[in-house]
């Protein structure tokens, strides 16, 4: 990098133009060293770890020395993946072709122009991209199973969306959707046009089959319209690959910039003046940036407004556009996070928000989300308003109302409401649509009631039910145990799309928690002794189909599928609580 500097200095210094030199500065210190990292971890690649590729039992190595090769070759290709130089080089090139290319010099199979995010993957070799498959951010993929390694495979127009976890031999058929944080246990297979999301008991919870209506299907063809036409294609390319390239240095233009003015004050009044002028300097030059990015957000974009988008339209490249921006921004807005100037920051860009708000996560369409006073988002907690499913952005609005609180890492889909007062526990995920009564836990991926706040239940993994005898309260007096729930999770099914009923996977003995296990072996049953029935487990993604028994749980109102990060929106709102089952026989009392 230094050499290249130093060549295009003197090559700037011969021509007399120094002002292409600091132009041109920034980006080569951004990129360069990345992608000198990059272009050796490829090296390192071909020359010492060679191709990691699916292997059976037999064909592993039944000696120490081959094992223990294998496994260094492996750990030394995946601490080369690990480095942050390595997602340096990857990341402003997302949704690029540039980016494929660079997954096919590692040796993953990548087909025709796909939309794919940097995923964490050890084993390149042993995964297999089809043609027009959308891969979102932060999804990893682990291809070593127990018997080997095995290939992961997403087939053509696949949707797999954010935090999204692969195991080995998982399977992705076309079309089919998983949403976020959806668990693809080893060797799961999901059939086309199917929608999951999430995991219970590490089983995937199959919401629904795709039906897309007319107006969909109008603004999928017209996305598949626009990807198979070589000039939008190509343009759509050349404009975010030069805005990755001149748009992501931002952090080291400020640098530079801050740098330039202290130098012209110590040479003006003294190098001490200079040095004591960095911090306010610095601190205008990031303030700078915000500004920028408010500026550009309301002269490009405007206001954020409901609707489907297609991929490569005008909207689609300024969403685009706006996400490599506020990527340069990340440090600015960490150090805004959990202060009144990050609530301001959302005021700024559009959001409602109201008094005495702490805030923590993550948001991008500030017009569509409403957060009411006093509410508290955690660490890295997602309130982005939009979604991604074949192509197609979907932007609905969110609203996090009055004293509400999402524990760090939980994510609320757009179109879902956290009433007031209500709380969202850590990893958990609010599907699309999904409105939690005031004063209310949630928890879970999904996530379903776990009871009042004013009665907290006892809680064991997500929301087990559990016998409360009492609890000591101030020295020896005894303090009345609020009630348990009768059988907390797991959710047999949810009502979806006009009366289609999801499939959930069972965590527990025969897809039935310990106590209801017990009250349904009991002599008899409420009703008159016939057995509770309940669904069995998903098997690799897939439900037993002939013998799977449903349990509708809440209203009538539609659920969508999950798309990206989230799930996909119903037409209606909805409420989904655990199923409760309580076997009653003459005389005696009910656990």
């Amino acid at each position: 990098v230094a050499w290249a500097l130093q060549s295009l200095w003197q090559r700037c210094a011969k021509s007399s133009s120094e002002w292409l030199f600091w132009i041109l500065l920034p980006p080569i210190l951004r990129h360069g060293y990345a992608l000198c990292f990059f272009a050796a971890v490829v090296v390192q690649k071909k020359l010492i770890v060679g191709r990691l590729q699916p292997t059976s039992k037999e064909q592993n190595p039944t000696t120490s020395f081959g094992r223990g090769w294998d496994e260094f070759r492996s750990w030394l290709h995946g601490q080369a993946t690990c480095a942050r130089a390595f997602d340096d080089m990857l990341d402003p090139f997302v949704g690029t072709e540039v980016l494929s290319f660079m997954y096919r010099l590692l040796g993953a199979k990548v087909g025709r122009r796909v939309q794919i995010d940097n995923f964490h993957v050890t084993e390149h070799d042993c995964v297999e991209i089809d043609d027009d498959v959308v891969l979102a951010s932060s999804v990893s993929v682990f291809c070593e199973g127990a018997d080997g390694l095995e290939a992961v495979r997403l087939h053509r127009g696949a949707n797999v969306l954010d935090h999204c976890v692969l195991m080995a031999g998982a399977r992705v058929g076309e079309r089919a959707v998983l949403g976020s944080g959806t668990l693809a246990p080893e060797g799961a297979y999901f059939p086309p046009e199917s929608v999951s999301t999430g995991q219970v008991g590490g089983k995937p919870v199959r919401l629904r089959f795709q039906a897309p209506n007319e107006e969909q299907q109008a603004a999928e063809n017209t996305a598949m319209r626009r990807l198979n036409n070589d000039f939008e294609f190509w343009s759509f390319n050349g404009v975010l690959i030069g805005a990755a390239i001149f748009i992501s240095p931002l952090p080291q233009y400020q640098a530079l910039a801050t740098l330039t003015l202290c130098a012209a004050a110590s040479q003006a009044w003294g190098i001490g003046f200079g040095l004591a002028l960095v911090p306010a300097v610095w601190l205008f030059a990031n303030l700078g940036a915000l500004a920028a990015n408010w500026v550009v957000k309301w002269c490009m974009v405007g206001r954020y407004t409901e609707g489907d988008y297609p991929f490569f339209s005008y909207y689609h490249l300024t969403w685009m556009l706006m996400l490599i921006l506020s990527g340069t921004l990340e440090d600015v807005l960490d150090a805004l996070k959990g202060t009144e100037f990050m609530a301001c920051y959302y005021r700024l860009m559009g959001a409602s928000v109201g008094a005495d708000c702490c805030l923590f996560g993550l948001a991008f369409e500030y017009d569509l989300l409403s957060i009411g006073d006093c509410s508290a988002v955690g660490w890295e907690c997602d309130t982005t308003c939009h979604t991604v499913e074949n192509m197609i952005i979907k932007l609905v609005p969110t609203h996090l109302e009055a004293y509400t609180s999402m524990l760090c890492h939980s994510m609320v889909s757009p179109g879902a409401t956290l009433g007031h007062g209500a709380v969202l526990l850590e990893n958990s995920q609010l599907l699309k649509g999904e409105q939690v009564p005031p004063n209310e836990i949630w928890a879970g991926l999904p996530a379903v009631s776990c009871g009042s706040i004013t009665s907290p239940p006892l809680i064991d993994g997500l929301c087990a039910s559990v016998e409360a005898e009492g609890v000591e309260a101030g020295g020896d007096a005894e303090a009345e145990a609020s009630p348990p729930l009768d059988d907390g999770l797991p959710v047999s099914a949810v009502e979806v799309g006009g009366g289609a009923e999801a499939e959930v996977s069972q965590p527990l003995v025969d897809g039935r928690s310990p106590l209801a296990q017990a009250q349904a072996e009991g002599p008899e049953e409420a009703g008159g002794g016939a057995e509770a029935e309940v669904s069995r487990p998903l098997v690799d993604g897939l439900p037993k189909s002939a013998e799977a028994e449903s349990v509708e749980v809440g209203g009538g109102a539609e659920a969508g599928g999950v798309e990206e990060a989230r799930g996909e929106r119903g037409d209606g709102q909805r409420r989904r609580q655990p199923v409760r089952r309580q076997a009653e026989a003459p005389g005696s009392t009910a656990t």
